[in-house]
């Protein structure tokens, strides 16, 4: 689970979910169904996809398939979910004639290859390498195929994480060579998009440095992967530390994970790393490479943030029924947030900026959320929850378009001059680091 962003103040569906949103209702069989569909046919997969028992829902989709008089429809909406179906029930051979009936039908495209992807991913999980390598196999020619037609960031994605499920398939079986070729790809292709790291990429890579003998680059791989590894344990954890339990319950299966690779990469990097530990005892050069990381994730996030223009002037009403002008913060350093009731990373980010309020109270930080939300009426309520009654700032008409804001969360710093130091959009479990070491360095800078 990662924050980012939303537009319009709500997150992006996932296509199926138009799909099915698209349908028409029970009341309204007189209009045109969606996408090919017979009106039987687009109710049941609507009745299906609203079944929370995953037998049920099964159930439901295959009597859904008699109805489907469209190939189109049935092979490119109907069967990717019957095949989301039968691995929710663990019945991979199924799943996989349902791919087969896919491909035959003439759907060979992305969504083949999301099918096969999640396919090969079960078979992984239930040690059947042999059907494993069959389907990422034929994934990686689906996507490698697509991508030379129509270069999407989601192809790109589904190409990096099936080269990887490939290289891992084949170190299991002994491939190390092959499995390491398959890895060095995805990551060439990852760093080529500018995309996130992954620990367990590094883990596998360094499995197959040792393998075959090469054990410097196997230490230096291992201490990447725990790097990447630790880093996303501390930042989950810090999440639920100031968001709580409940706010972060979608973090809870990732951070288990997480620390189960960290446990398994501190294992089999020991043996590796052999006589170094005399010079520099594991345990440092473990915390050494934590530390650079860290220190990279903020440095990186902050260049990209950098900018220096003048903050416009803005007066501005809070919930509380006091003005709010720019002009008169300044020499202080200023936090503006842009956000809405229904954004997810902004409610993910509310408790984070409480905190940085708190923790340079009296400093010379002024923190300020800018509601974008065109309905007022629960602002007061989530003012008065995170103690930001007089911080909550009704939007005017010109501040989203004099701001430049468009997908939120957006935050913006202004140091005491009035000039705009950072502006960053979205919002990740490294964000909030991120505004603090900002921070202290301009109150630093005006001599707060």
């Amino acid at each position: 689970m990662q924050f980012r962003f939303c537009r319009g103040g709500s997150f992006a569906r996932l296509a199926i979910a138009l799909l099915v949103a698209a349908m028409p209702s029970n009341s309204a069989h007189s209009q045109a169904p969606a996408v090919g569909m017979s009106g039987a046919a687009s109710n049941k997969l609507r009745e299906a996809m609203n079944q929370q028992d995953p037998a049920q829902r099964l159930r439901l989709l295959q009597d859904a398939d008699a109805l489907f008089s469209d190939p189109v429809s049935k092979y490119s909406v109907l069967y990717p979910n019957l095949v989301d179906a039968y691995l929710a029930v663990n019945d991979l051979s199924d799943a996989s004639k349902a791919v087969d009936e896919m491909a035959k039908g003439g759907v060979q495209n992305v969504t083949e290859s999301e099918s096969r992807l999640n396919l090969a991913t079960a078979y992984v999980k239930a040690k059947q390498y042999g059907p494993a390598l069959e389907q990422v196999s034929a994934t990686v020619s689906l996507l490698k195929s697509a991508n030379t037609k129509a270069t999407s960031v989601k192809i790109q994605q589904d190409l990096i994480v099936a080269l990887n499920l490939r290289g891992a398939v084949l170190l299991e079986t002994g491939s190390t060579q092959k499995a390491l070729e398959a890895l060095n790809e995805s990551e060439e292709l990852r760093k080529s998009r500018h995309m996130d790291p992954s620990a367990d990429t590094e883990r596998n890579i360094a499995r197959c440095y040792a393998a075959l003998g090469k054990q410097s680059d196997a230490v230096e791989n291992f201490g990447e992967a725990y790097a990447l590894a630790a880093h996303r344990v501390n930042a989950i954890q810090r999440h639920i530390d100031v968001a709580g339990q409940a706010a972060s319950a979608g973090f809870t299966q990732e951070l288990t994970e997480q620390r189960d690779l960290l446990t398994r990469i501190e294992e089999e990097i020991r043996p590796v790393y052999g006589s170094r530990d005399a010079q520099v005892p594991l345990e440092k050069f473990l915390t050494e490479k934590l530390e650079a990381f860290d220190k990279a994730v903020i440095a990186d996030a902050m260049s990209k943030a950098k900018t220096n223009k003048a903050a416009p002037e803005f007066s501005l009403s809070s919930v509380a029924g006091g003005k709010t002008k720019l002009s008169d913060l300044r020499g202080k350093v200023v936090l503006l947030n842009f956000w809405d009731i229904t954004c997810k990373p902004c409610r993910a980010e509310y408790p984070h900026l409480q905190k940085i309020q708190d923790e340079f109270k009296g400093e010379g930080l002024s923190v300020l959320m800018i509601s974008l939300d065109e309905d007022i009426s629960q602002v007061k309520p989530f003012a008065e929850k995170y103690g930001f009654l007089d911080r909550v700032l009704l939007k005017g008409d010109t501040i989203q378009r004099a701001y430049g804001i468009g997908p939120i969360p957006h935050t913006v710093i202004v140091d005491g001059s009035g000039v705009i130091r950072f502006n960053e959009v979205g919002f990740t479990l490294d964000t909030p680091d991120v505004f603090r070491t900002e921070i202290r360095s301009l109150l630093t800078t005006t001599g707060k």
